[in-house]
């Protein structure tokens, strides 16, 4: 009996060390497959929460769908950009305004309905995540068609809907840091009763999607009264049924300004306007296709602190007399000594052709860094006038200038003028001839390539040019050229070069090793 109570007590230790070892098997496999799960996971799924919500911020471009883009990828990210307020200040919001064509009914009554309280719950989520960080509101509105929808009984019944999802939005308007509006009238009076909007900063104005023609000007400047007495500093104007001699702006508090395609005012009435009140103005753009009442004189326009202008004016229904001395007057009324980016753009080319004179002499400073014209009448040596006077360039684009005029140019930034480097300071040149079919730009090219080797070479006494963009209806084949680009990009120059044909337009291309006549072989689609 003694023995076999032995026997059994050395079985039962026998197991108790196989449990033990099993047991530390178990842990230690468990310990392997975690670290197996956390080697086999991308690096982005390992950073923590809080870092991860960091990047999403400093990533996240300014688009709506932002989120619910980064939300789709997995579920640690979803939950991060659900926690992370900055990723929702986009806000979109699209009010159909025909409810599919044809006559209201009930049961299209209950379809825009069953739409619009969709469009509600989005809403509030978007809000509600957001927290209290400033908004970037875009409110896109359609207009009823009255003579469809029928009686106005039902008209007011899908009035109703919008209201109510214009509402949710109004109880937010503190908040509102940036708005673009494009709205019927009805909907731009409810928007404007929003209250003071103290934290709006950025507004553009569209025309209203209800605006019948023939409408007086000023007759819409009641609708959006409000959002113009905001303390706002960049103003975006795409309605040209306001006028700018009424606007109930703060000039002196804005800091941008864009005017696009406001044809109802002189352009330098407009640029008047803005040197007498926006004293604070640093960037400007103006798309005014008005130059007349010649017999005005024009009066020195000073903007003390602007550093970015950019005039495009079109030309049609003047006389060709009458542009070039038009275009002087303008530009010697400006003053501006702080610039640093001119951009200047006259249509159509067949008028621009006779400015055959730089007409904004007085805006060369010397803190010019950034050059940008379209006026094809100018030659190789009026180009070149124009760029002695501003040694601190870094940036020139030419648009719709002829190959052999811009080859004329480089040779000069090659050579120098009176013994002096002309633009000692270019880091990058731009080259649009996409409107230029016939001309040949090889030899042009291979002037660009001579610049770019000489300001390698000359390291020290100038600054090396470090990128070249091109855009024409060719590109050159010359194996000599492709070889040369190459060593130039193995020396950190970027070299880019797009043609745009009938059949394809924007493609970018890169030199193959061998020459061929199949353009495939040297084009990719759609860099861009």
């Amino acid at each position: 009996m003694a023995s076999m109570d032995t026997e059994i007590t050395r079985i039962d230790n026998d197991i108790q060390r196989l449990i033990q070892r099993r047991d530390g098997l178990l842990r230690k496999q468990k310990g392997l497959w975690a670290g197996r799960n956390e080697v086999s996971q991308p690096l982005v799924h390992r950073l923590d929460s809080d870092v991860l919500g960091t990047i999403f911020e400093a990533s996240a471009a300014y688009a709506f769908d932002q989120p619910l883009i980064l939300g789709s990828v997995c579920q640690k990210w979803r939950a991060t950009a659900v926690r992370t307020p900055r990723l929702w200040e986009n806000i979109y919001i699209n009010i159909p305004g025909r409810p599919w064509g044809g006559d209201a009914s009930s049961e299209l009554f209950e379809l825009y309905e069953e739409q619009m309280r969709r469009k509600e719950n989005r809403l509030r989520a978007w809000l509600d995540r957001s927290g209290s960080v400033p908004l970037i509101v875009s409110f896109h509105a359609a207009a009823f068609p009255l003579d469809r929808i029928g009686s106005q009984q039902v008209w007011g019944d899908f009035l109703r809907l919008q209201r109510k999802l214009t509402h949710i939005i109004m109880d937010h308007s503190q908040r509102w840091r940036s708005v673009t509006l494009r709205a019927p009238s009805y909907l731009r009076r409810l928007l404007d009763d929003a209250g003071v909007l103290g934290s709006l900063r950025t507004l553009r104005l569209l025309p209203p999607t209800d605006r019948k023609k023939f409408v007086p000007r000023g007759a819409q400047l009641s609708d959006v009264e409000s959002f113009l007495r905001a303390p706002i500093r960049e103003l975006v104007l795409e309605d040209n049924l306001l006028d700018m001699y009424d606007l109930p702006v703060a000039w002196d508090s804005l800091t941008s300004v864009v005017i696009d395609f406001v044809d109802g005012i002189p352009i330098a009435t407009a640029l008047s306007i803005l040197s007498a009140g926006a004293t604070n103005l640093q960037d400007c753009s103006l798309r005014i296709s008005n130059i007349r009442d010649l017999d005005d004189p024009v009066m020195p326009m000073s903007f003390p602190k602007l550093e970015s202008l950019a005039l495009f004016i079109a030309v049609d229904g003047v006389g060709l007399e009458e542009v070039a001395p038009r275009m002087q007057d303008i530009g010697g009324g400006i003053v501006a000594t702080a610039l640093q980016s001119f951009q200047v753009e006259c249509t159509p080319l067949k008028s621009t052709r006779r400015i055959l004179e730089w007409p904004f002499n007085s805006l060369l400073g010397s803190k010019m860094t950034s050059l940008s014209f379209n006026l094809d009448g100018l030659g190789p040596h009026a180009i070149v006038t124009i760029l002695a006077c501003i040694p601190s360039l870094g940036s020139l684009t030419l648009t719709n200038i002829t190959p052999m005029t811009i080859k004329g140019v480089v040779s000069f930034l090659i050579s120098g003028v009176d013994g002096r480097v002309l633009c000692p300071w270019l880091t990058e040149i731009r080259v649009d001839l996409y409107r230029w079919y016939d001309d040949p730009i090889e030899e042009m090219f291979e002037e660009v390539t001579r610049l770019v080797e000489c300001r390698i070479e000359e390291n020290g006494e100038t600054a090396p040019l470090k990128r070249v963009w091109g855009r024409s209806s060719t590109f050159p084949r010359s194996r000599n050229l492709s070889h040369k680009i190459k060593l130039l990009r193995q020396k950190g120059v970027d070299i880019e070069w797009a043609y745009s044909t009938t059949k394809q337009i924007g493609v970018g291309f890169d030199y193959g090793d061998e020459d061929t006549e199949d353009e495939s072989h040297h084009a990719f689609p759609f860099r861009v």
